[in-house]
C-alpha cells in the first residue's frame, strides 16, 4: 500500500473510532493507550503499517458491534 493510501485508511479508521467514542478526546486517548491485544503497543503505533491498521480496524468493528 502506498503512503498516500495508508494515510487515507488511517483517516477512515480514525473516523470509525470517533463514531464509537463520540468525541476527539476519547478517540485520542483510545488511540494512544497501549493495548494488551497489540502486545503492549497502542492503536496509533499499530496503525503505522497496513497489517497493524487492519488489526485496529477489526478491534474497532468488534467494539462497534458490541463484542466487547
Amino acid at each position: 500500500m502506498s503512503t498516500t493510501a495508508l494515510l487515507e485508511e488511517q483517516r477512515r479508521v480514525k473516523e470509525i473510532a470517533r463514531q464509537i467514542f463520540g468525541n476527539e478526546q476519547k478517540t485520542t486517548r483510545w488511540f494512544t493507550t497501549p493495548k494488551e491485544r497489540f502486545g503492549g503497543r497502542s492503536p496509533q503505533q499499530m496503525s503505522e503499517t497496513t497489517e497493524g491498521l487492519q488489526q485496529v480496524e477489526q478491534l474497532l468493528i468488534a467494539l462497534q458491534e458490541g463484542y466487547f
